[in-house]
């Protein structure tokens, strides 16, 4: 990922801004990291990254999740570019944890090559996704193409 590779402890990734980045590679790419068991990722903020391979899992935010009763992805902010193969979401590849008050924007036309699972949140899903409680900075559940 742009941040961190793996994100495996009980720990949280919190209030983190990414711009400009360019995420590359074979395996789980997320704009913010790439794989993540437990832990929890808030108010982080991913814009203008870039992630490709035709093999890769790739998300906005992470490449996959994986689940926990304790993890969660909550109030963070996408607004991306993601070309690839297969499970291809604009916050996570592959999610298998909650996902709470979170806003993506994309250009459905600038996902290139994507020729099976994509979605706006996930390209695969397996848990919830909510608006959570309101903030007044943030959004939820917002969708926004540009068509």
């Amino acid at each position: 990922g742009g941040f961190s590779t793996y994100e495996s402890s009980t720990g949280s990734v919190k209030n983190v801004v990414l711009k400009g980045c360019k995420v590359t590679g074979f395996y789980n790419l997320g704009g913010l990291i790439g794989s993540m068991s437990y832990g929890k990722i808030e108010d982080c903020i991913i814009q203008d990254t870039m992630g490709s391979n035709s093999s890769a899992i790739m998300g906005g935010l992470v490449g996959i999740t994986y689940e926990s009763e304790n993890s969660w992805i909550m109030g963070c902010e996408v607004n991306t570019v993601i070309s690839g193969h297969n499970d291809i979401g604009g916050l996570v590849g592959i999610n298998r944890t909650k996902i709470i008050n979170c806003r993506v924007k994309i250009n459905m036309s600038r996902v290139s090559a994507a020729s099976d699972r994509q979605g706006a949140f996930a390209g695969q899903n397996y848990s919830e996704i909510s608006p959570g409680p309101r903030r007044s900075h943030k959004y939820s559940l917002l969708l926004l193409f540009d068509v």
